[in-house]
């Protein structure tokens, strides 16, 4: 249970992390310095990464024992409770997303200004400058997303976010719980999680990035307004979030399908 838990805890502050970089972009077009914007943010993901690199091991524990001791169903109710804690890491990261599109603007200038990681992190964590920043928390309001956020965004961008989502929450832990299902291929099902994540990847890098980058560079041209790259930050956003719970529909059947295909290779 403890194991189950620590994974859960680490799971939510990946996706945490993963949603309030859909706002990076948004970040960088306020100030002007998208490029800064986008380097800034990974040392954010250096905690994002870290934090996989912890709870891998946990959830192969989990599959090992399952395997171990037949309990495959109990495996797949521990998957979807880890799936869940992507939801509520998610959630998490939509209301502190206001507050962290303050803050990391404030920081992105200071750090412009001070030319140096550890000038920032000084900066940072003066008592001071902590007290300020409490001034830049915000409180979600459901009238942000508006009834005009698809004003000039293509609708795609919904649908591909949320397969993506979908398929790449799930593309480890299908494999995972396929190896559970053959446990005699399990080393070649674990190793099969690129079927499912291969599909979230080209959505995103053909049908998803190219055409968020372009909408980004024609706000900062003004050729068209900066609302437009607020927009596809909430229609993303939204998107992500039901992608987490699309996962829980996704996974027994990409799981059987890798199950299917370590067995025929």
């Amino acid at each position: 249970m403890n194991r189950l838990i620590a994974t859960c805890i680490l799971v939510g502050i990946i996706h945490m992390t993963d949603t309030l970089s859909l706002s990076v972009r948004w970040v960088g077009v306020k100030v002007g310095r998208v490029v800064t914007a986008a380097s800034l943010f990974n040392i954010l993901v250096l905690v994002s990464r870290t934090a996989n690199l912890l709870q891998a091991p946990m959830v192969g524990k989990m599959v090992d024992l399952s395997i171990k001791n037949h309990e495959t169903l109990s495996l797949l109710i521990n998957f979807r409770i880890i799936i869940l804690s992507t939801t509520l890491g998610t959630v998490a990261g939509i209301l502190l997303m206001p507050t962290f599109i303050n803050i990391f603007g404030k920081l992105i200038l200071i750090f412009e200004k001070e030319g140096s990681i550890l000038r920032l992190f000084l900066k940072i964590f003066n008592p001071k400058s902590f007290a300020n920043s409490l001034d830049d928390i915000v409180i979600p309001k459901r009238e942000i997303i508006g009834r005009d956020i698809f004003e000039g965004i293509p609708k795609k961008f919904f649908l591909f976010q949320l397969l993506i989502t979908g398929f790449y929450t799930i593309g480890v832990l299908s494999a995972l719980y396929a190896g559970a299902i053959v446990p005699q291929y399990r080393v070649t099902a674990s190793q099969l999680s690129g079927i499912i994540n291969g599909i979230a990847t080209v959505l995103f890098m053909v049908f998803v990035d190219p055409s968020v980058a372009v909408i980004t560079d024609q706000a900062l041209r003004q050729i068209r307004p900066q609302k437009d790259v607020r927009s596809i930050v909430i229609i993303l956003t939204i998107a992500r979030l039901m992608g987490t719970i699309l996962a829980q529909l996704l996974i027994v059947p990409c799981a059987r399908l890798v199950a299917l295909v370590a067995t025929k290779m």
